[in-house]
């Protein structure tokens, strides 16, 4: 029945075992410090020449506040002081609100009064703010971070970067077993994705132009997929022929246009896109 309450309490709700136990360990720990500060030792001698509580010892001149012993006979002597020191100096706990809100708002009037904060790329210009019964310099509001303003910067160029448009006017004859166009996709936040080889040949003379798609890692070694550009005349029949070669996600830095057989070029035309 001693554990049942008829309304919440913040205190430690604890048994009369307990209750002994710390008025005990508080006993030990005040009378400890009370004979230090009268008698300069925490052993004073009896008139029946017995010692004050002879299974500990105590430097004479220290501060046993902190529940601190040089010896004791047992731990569960010296934890009797240690926690009687605890029960006797408990740590001073903030529960007033207007003492916490006095702190912070001092705390915050310092912080920016010392200019803690950076006052920004652009004259430090910042935004007026009012917090109540702080001081504040409103230019050093605005914060400015150059590695965070860096990834912000890549991120928008990820998103929105535009396209890239390359023109190669002709006409110009290619010989077969050439690599033409070479381009380079980019690399990190500024890395295109995506390619684009459009273009029209002449068949007047060479009659069967063949073109596929070439990656590299390094520029020297070149790849391809074999897929060979489609023809179409825009205008049949005529000795004009178009083509249109994509390639999305590329994985390599350089792309770049590989003449099978001889070709008379009229114009070649590359667009770079991100997304």
């Amino acid at each position: 029945m001693a554990s049942i309450r008829c309304f919440d309490s913040f205190n430690t709700n604890l048994t009369a075992s307990e209750w002994s136990s710390a008025r005990k360990k508080k006993t030990i720990y005040n009378e400890i410090q009370k004979n230090v500060y009268n008698f300069a030792t925490a052993n004073p001698v009896k008139k029946n020449g017995k010692e004050y509580n002879k299974n500990t010892k105590v430097n004479s001149t220290c501060d046993i506040s902190s529940g601190y012993i040089e010896y004791a006979e047992s731990y569960l002597a010296m934890n009797e002081v240690s926690e009687g020191a605890a029960l006797c100096n408990p740590a001073p706990v903030h529960d007033s609100q207007a003492v916490i809100m006095e702190t912070c708002s001092t705390a915050c009037s310092n912080t920016f009064d010392s200019g803690f904060q950076d006052t920004g790329g652009d004259g430090g210009v910042g935004q007026n703010v009012v917090i109540s019964g702080v001081e504040i310099d409103n230019s050093k509001l605005a914060v400015y971070d150059e590695v965070a303003e860096i990834s912000l910067r890549n991120l928008d160029t990820n998103a929105n970067r535009n396209n890239e448009f390359f023109d190669f006017p002709g006409p110009f004859t290619i010989p077969a077993g050439q690599i033409e166009c070479i381009t380079q996709m980019g690399t990190g936040a500024f890395r295109y994705r995506n390619a684009t080889f459009m273009g029209e040949f002449d068949i007047g003379v060479n009659t069967n132009p063949i073109v596929v798609f070439q990656f590299s890692q390094d520029g020297i070694n070149w790849y391809s997929d074999g897929n060979t550009a489609a023809l179409f005349d825009p205008n049949p029949p005529s000795t004009l022929r178009q083509f249109c070669l994509q390639r999305s996600n590329v994985p390599t830095l350089w792309i770049g246009l590989y003449y099978v057989t001889p070709a008379t070029v009229n114009r070649i035309q590359l667009v770079l896109t991100k997304n």
